[in-house]
């Protein structure tokens, strides 16, 4: 369900998102592959392999809310070098 979702979202107009909006939809997507395979392995009692594979899917769930709290400041959670005036990403602090 939430994959033909995501792919019916890939075919709507979007001349009136946002630019970070873009980016958001991006990261969902790609990252609901380790999701669903870090689920199955959940399941299965692969703790570690599930562990290591849902790592990707909540890094991108913080980086897409972060983009939504910092919608100017949307590039920052692919690059790690300091800008002045810019927002930095971190994990940790956010």
């Amino acid at each position: 369900m939430l994959v033909s979702l995501i792919s019916g979202i890939n075919y709507i107009e979007k001349s009136s998102w946002p630019d970070h909006r873009g980016l958001q939809l991006l990261l969902l997507k790609n990252n609901l592959s380790p999701l669903y395979s870090g689920f199955g392995r959940l399941v299965r009692g692969f703790y570690g392999d599930a562990n290591i594979l849902l790592r990707a899917p909540y890094e991108a769930l913080v980086k897409i809310i972060f983009i939504s709290h910092y919608p100017q400041d949307f590039g920052r959670v692919f690059t790690w070098k300091k800008q002045k005036g810019m927002r930095t990403f971190n994990l940790t602090n956010f």
